[in-house]
């Protein structure tokens, strides 16, 4: 068992992880990104406070996280996951699976951007996209330039 409380590792740690539980689903206003263990494969434990993001939704429905209210809740629920790693392998595929086809919205914006926008007049421009990796408030911004006519 390995407990965290550090801001920029987890990526490292989820990639060697057998089973992820995700704070947060106790409290408010709810879970934390469940897309970091998820694209790694790890199936994922989490509280009841989840509705408000739909990913969390999402996986939940499909069967890929196991949502838990109590201490013995948790308890059956990881000696499950330890226990059967056909179990455990089939959550954390779910939840891959669910991570790889919601992929491709930069590169949706990008294309609706350029066929919809005329560029005269310059040699580039710079657009600069927000966006988020979750419905959380972590927003990441990506800056692009677009060479243009000379």
């Amino acid at each position: 068992v390995l407990i965290v409380d550090t801001i920029g590792i987890l990526t490292k740690i989820y990639s060697e992880a057998d089973i992820a539980y995700v704070g947060g689903g106790f409290g408010n206003p709810g879970v934390h990104n469940l897309l970091e263990p998820a694209i790694f494969g790890v199936p994922i434990v989490l509280g009841p406070n989840y509705s408000h993001f739909a990913e969390a939704t999402a996986m939940v429905n499909l069967r890929g996280c196991d949502v838990i209210s109590n201490e013995n809740e948790l308890k059956e629920t990881f000696d499950n996951l330890i226990q059967n790693s056909d179990i455990r392998a089939e959550k954390g595929h779910i939840c891959s699976t669910f991570v790889k086809m919601n992929t491709g919205a930069l590169e949706t914006i990008l294309e609706y951007i350029s066929k919809r926008t005329r560029y005269e007049n310059f040699k580039s421009t710079l657009i600069t996209i927000c966006y988020s990796t979750s419905c959380t408030t972590r927003w990441h911004v990506d800056s692009f330039i677009i060479a243009g006519n000379e």
